[in-house]
């Protein structure tokens, strides 16, 4: 066995997005372990919920969708 991404994946469909979501995946298990602790340290929470962020837009542009809301598009939002 393996620890290799396997395709397709439901809405996967090539090497890129499986990575992609694969890290989001891991990102969303160490937020759960950190808020998980006995003494959550903030700092280390914040910084998961900024690559969190960061991984779900990188995740959202490998099926050409860019920004995690419409005001988060440079072609949505106002001058």
């Amino acid at each position: 066995m393996n620890d290799l991404p396997v395709l397709p994946n439901g809405t996967d469909s090539n090497l890129e997005q499986v990575v992609a979501r694969e890290k989001y995946g891991m990102l969303r298990t160490r937020l759960v372990a950190l808020q998980s602790a006995p003494e959550p340290d903030m700092g280390a929470i914040d910084e998961v919920i900024d690559a969190l962020s960061k991984a779900q837009m990188a995740y959202k542009a490998t099926h050409g969708l860019f920004g995690n809301n419409a005001s988060d598009d440079p072609l949505h939002t106002a001058a």
